[in-house]
């Protein structure tokens, strides 16, 4: 049982970081966001910036605002928890099943996530990829977290 509930948290945090870090939307900039600030540090060419705006835009189902709808998943998940009876006899087993199937969901993200970093990567010339070398290595000294803004 403590190793079930150990496991259940583990995916529980696993799903809340991953999604936010590796889901096609979220943390390291996808999207438009990630196209504003590859456009502005990159100087990207039109065709280019189209492009990885399509690469974007084939990863999945998007809100009003162009990022991919995670919403539902992460209701599914609360409720799906929420509407168990914990004094079923086969608690313990639907809980661990929805661990699961959440542990899988973040295993997509993330290898999603890397798909869409290749693609991007492609468009680039070789000196806006030395460029954006630079600016992660020094994203890495100040010691941010990735969001980037086009402020």
């Amino acid at each position: 049982m403590k190793r079930l509930m150990t496991s259940v948290l583990l995916s529980a945090t696993l799903l809340t970081g991953a999604t936010a870090y590796a889901g096609p939307g979220y943390g390291h900039g996808v999207g438009k966001d990630h196209v504003h600030f590859l456009a502005k540090k990159l100087d990207l060419t039109d065709e280019q910036k189209a492009a990885i705006e399509e690469i974007h835009r084939s990863y999945g189902k998007q809100d009003k605002n162009g990022k991919p709808d995670k919403k539902h998943d992460k209701r599914a998940f609360k409720h799906g928890l929420a509407d168990l009876d914990p004094t079923s006899p086969d608690y313990n087993q639907r809980v661990a099943e929805i661990a699961r199937e959440q542990g899988a969901k973040v295993e997509q993200a993330i290898i999603q996530r890397g798909e869409i970093h290749a693609k991007v990567y492609e468009v680039l010339t070789p000196e806006q990829r030395e460029k954006l070398a630079s600016l992660k290595e020094n994203r890495k000294k100040r010691g941010d977290k990735g969001e980037h803004t086009t402020r």
